[in-house]
C-alpha cells in the first residue's frame, strides 16, 4: 500500500481553504492590533497575491457572465 500523508489526498478546494486561512491570519495579525508603519508596510506587500487572485475571479465572472452554478463548477 501507498503510504501518504493526509494532507497528499486532499483536494484542491483544502488547499484553497488553507491559503484563504493563511490570508486571514496574515491580515488579521496586522488589523487586530496597534500596528506601527513598519509593520504595516510589511504586511500590504504580503496581501498583494491574494488580492490578484481575487482580482482574477472577479474578471474571470465579468467576462463569462457567470451564473451561480458556473461558479461552483470553476471552484473545482
Amino acid at each position: 500500500m501507498n503510504e501518504s500523508s493526509p494532507n497528499a489526498s486532499g483536494s484542491s478546494t483544502d488547499y484553497a481553504a488553507d491559503v484563504s486561512n493563511i490570508a486571514r491570519k496574515q491580515y488579521l495579525n496586522i488589523a487586530k492590533r496597534r500596528t506601527k508603519a513598519k509593520e504595516i508596510r510589511r504586511g500590504i506587500p504580503q496581501q498583494l497575491p491574494y488580492v490578484k487572485r481575487d482580482l482574477k475571479y472577479v474578471n474571470w465572472l465579468i467576462e463569462t457572465d457567470a451564473t451561480f452554478k458556473e461558479t461552483l463548477k470553476w471552484k473545482e
